[in-house]
Order: structure tokens, then C-alpha cells, then sequence
């Protein structure tokens, strides 16, 4: 009797879920092993080079473009309706940089300054508020007022011992003692007395009643702010070097409640055309897809001959015998690829932690999911009290992730690897 062979359809279900799973994990696997063993700029690039600024070219164009910087942002502080942060952004002209496969309008270089760096900046420029006896009428002087109190101000010592207050006015370098155009001292100050350097006046009293009042300062306009800005040193926190960021392709600008674009063209910056895996993370890249550069072609030839003797038995006993030459010529080219494999390594290790996609991947770490299912009570006037217990749908969950997961990685493959290429006919 011939055995009988018997197929088990219930064991299939379970069989499918293990075929998946072993495919799905296996996906994740090459997909890591490619994402270790690839450059991050590489994975940007089609023709494996890109066109890069140097730190030390963006550093230059800063320098160059500070005062054209400046201006924009102290007109753009000056023409914001509200509070907010400010961005003044460096792009790419239509002049040159097409020509070097550059889009124009691409941000090289921002400059963003917070909502309270702003403020900062205006209450800087502002010209001081008077001072005024009364809150309302400032001081009659045509030259700036300064208030200081008794004791601790510098001058206090050379004063009456019953002086609460002085205030000093300064009317220029080119006059010598107390001129006349200053004008009386307020009712109640003895005044004015000379303090020995040119042109600098001082007043005290005895009563601090009525007390001086100091009006609101008066705003800047555009060109103080511009003024103001300009002479920040590199080191004050509000200063343009402070606040100045390279940017480049594939980067997207901090948004900013106003923004204000300065244009740049191809002559005022340089750029070379490199490896896609030479990049380093200080380099600003302005085309990732770049071609092939010109370079040194070695060419090497080479030359060979071969003989060949043919010998022929005639028949009257003779011997013919015939050489055919025949010349080989060989030419080859290239250049080779002086880098070291510990050099290529070192680099590629510093594209991936300059790269937001690691930082990306990183995250990936903080996921979790939950180890069971809700349920939920709702009550209803209308149909009373029930319950939804996904406990049963377990099974439907866990395949519902999975399908979530996969898409997402083979989406992100095709991001990295194809470049979101639709293919050709």
C-alpha cells in the first residue's frame, strides 16, 4: 500500500507569520548593515561629488558681507510690527551660480536673533529719556544729562557731606569750564562747577525733592539699529559673529517671525567641487550632486608584437616557410585613489555625526510600545454603560505595527538610497 502524503493547511497561518517576520528582520538588517557602511554624503549624492564652501570661504564672505548684513538687520528690527525673532539670510543670486549647478535662492549663511535678543538690541540703541522734575517737561539742556546719587557715585566725596545727588552734563570735548549755552541749573542745585575735564559741568542738591524723573527713551530708527549692531563686538551675545550659522543645501533656514534676504553671487564666495565622502561636517554644501571634475587623466600604453612561421613542404622536396607579424598595442587610464583605508573610515565616521539622519536614528531608541491593550468605559444616558476591550484585537494590533514599521523603513530606503526617484522609462 503506497503512503499517503497529507498536507496540514491549519499549521499555515503560523508558518506565513514566521516566513514574515524572518523577511522583515532580515530587511532591517541589510537595511542597518548599508546604512553602517555608507557615507552620509553619499547617500545624497548621484555622482558621488559635491560642490562645498570651506569653513574658511564662509568665514571670508561673513567678513565681507557684515556691513550689507548689518544693514538688513536693523532695518529689518526696524520694520517688524511686533515682537518676535529676526533671521537675516545670505542666498545665492542668478549671477554665477547657475552656472555652477547652484539654485538660486539657496541659503548660505543666517543670522537669527531671538525675540529677547531683539528687545536687547533696541533697548541698546534707544536714545536715553530726559530727565525731568515734574514727569513731563525734560530738563532744558541741549546737551545729554546724567543723574548720579549720593553716597557711591564718584564725585560724592568732593561734595558737601550733605549732598544727595548730582548730575553731570557733558557738552563736548572742544570747551573748556561751564559754557553759558548750558543754561541755569535746575531750582534748588548749586551749579554749575567745572570738574576739569573739557566740557563736562557738574550741579548738586541737598533734597532729593522733588525727585528727577527720567522720560521714556526714544526709539531707534533703522540706521541706529544698523549703527548700534555694527559696533556690537564679535563677543557680546547680540553681535552678528554670535549669531551667524552656515547652511547649504539640504539644510532648511531657522524660521523666524521676520526675515530679511541678502543676495550673494558666485564671485563673493569660494567653492570647489570634491568626493561626496571627502566632506567633512565644517564644509557648507551648495550642490550635493555636482559632476565629475576635470581632473589629472593618466594614461599608460603599451606595445607587444607576435610572430607567427608557418613552414610548407613543397612537392619537389623544397620548404617554404612564411612569418606573419602581428602588433599588439595596449592603453589604459585612470588615476588612482590615494586615501588610505583608515582615512576614508575617519571621515566617513565624521559625516555620520555631522549628519541629521543619525541624530535621527538616534531617536529611534526612545520608542516604545505599550505591553497591553486599553479598555475603555463610556457611559451613555441613551444607551448606558459598555466597554471596548482591545485585548481581542491583539493579534490585528501587532500585524497593524509591523505593516507601520516596514512601510516606514522601506519609505526610508527609498529617501537614502533611490532618492525618491520615480524611475525611467
Amino acid at each position: 500500500m503506497g503512503a499517503v502524503l497529507r498536507l496540514d493547511i491549519s499549521d499555515w497561518p503560523l508558518g506565513r507569520a514566521a516566513l514574515s517576520l524572518s523577511a522583515y528582520v532580515g530587511f532591517i538588517a541589510v537595511l542597518g548593515v548599508m546604512l553602517c557602511v555608507t557615507p552620509a554624503q553619499a547617500l545624497l549624492s548621484t555622482t558621488g561629488y559635491a560642490r562645498i564652501a570651506s569653513q574658511s570661504s564662509m568665514n571670508a564672505l561673513s567678513v565681507a558681507q557684515r556691513s550689507l548684513t548689518s544693514s538688513a538687520v536693523g532695518a529689518a528690527i526696524a520694520q517688524a510690527s511686533g515682537p518676535g525673532s529676526v533671521a537675516v539670510r545670505l542666498v545665492t543670486s542668478s549671477v554665477g551660480w547657475p552656472a555652477l549647478g547652484v539654485l538660486a535662492g539657496l541659503t548660505l549663511l543666517q543670522v537669527v536673533l531671538s525675540a529677547s535678543q531683539v528687545d536687547s538690541i533696541k533697548s541698546g540703541a534707544a536714545t536715553p529719556g530726559a530727565l525731568s522734575v515734574d514727569g513731563s517737561t525734560p530738563l532744558p539742556y541741549p546737551f545729554p544729562v546724567t543723574p548720579h546719587t549720593c553716597p557711591g557715585a564718584p564725585k560724592c566725596a568732593s561734595l558737601p557731606f550733605t549732598a544727595v545727588e548730582y548730575i553731570t552734563v557733558y557738552s563736548g570735548p572742544d570747551r573748556v569750564g561751564c559754557d553759558p549755552s548750558i543754561g541755569a541749573p535746575p531750582t534748588g542745585w548749586a551749579g554749575w562747577f567745572s570738574e576739569g575735564a573739557p566740557g563736562m559741568c557738574l550741579a548738586y542738591r541737598t533734597s532729593a525733592t522733588p525727585p528727577l524723573i527720567q522720560l521714556p527713551a526714544t526709539p531707534a530708527d533703522a540706521q541706529g539699529l544698523t549703527d548700534y549692531v555694527r559696533g556690537l563686538p564679535a563677543s557680546d551675545p547680540d553681535s552678528l559673529e554670535s549669531n551667524t550659522t552656515a547652511v547649504g543645501a539640504g539644510v532648511s533656514p531657522t524660521p523666524a517671525s521676520s526675515v530679511a534676504t541678502v543676495p550673494v553671487n558666485a564671485t563673493d564666495v569660494g567653492t570647489a567641487v570634491v568626493p561626496a565622502s571627502s566632506v567633512s561636517p565644517s564644509d557648507t554644501v551648495v550642490n550635493p550632486s555636482a559632476p565629475a571634475p576635470a581632473g589629472p587623466h593618466t594614461t599608460t600604453e603599451s606595445q607587444s608584437e607576435t610572430t607567427t612561421t608557418t613552414t610548407t613542404t613543397n612537392p619537389d622536396g623544397s620548404v617554404t616557410q612564411v612569418e606573419d607579424s602581428e602588433a599588439v598595442s595596449t592603453c589604459t587610464g585612470g588615476e588612482h585613489d590615494a586615501r588610505s583605508f583608515g582615512s576614508i573610515l575617519q571621515t566617513h565616521i565624521e559625516t555620520w555625526r555631522g549628519s541629521g539622519l543619525a541624530g535621527a536614528l538616534s531617536t529611534l531608541q526612545l520608542l516604545t510600545w505599550p505591553s497591553t491593550s486599553p479598555t475603555y468605559t463610556l457611559n451613555s444616558g441613551l444607551l448606558g454603560t459598555f466597554s471596548f476591550d482591545f485585548t481581542a484585537w491583539n493579534g490585528i494590533l501587532v500585524a497593524l505595527r509591523s505593516l507601520i514599521i516596514a512601510g516606514a523603513s522601506f519609505a526610508a530606503y527609498r529617501i537614502i538610497f533611490v532618492g525618491g526617484s520615480g524611475g525611467s522609462d
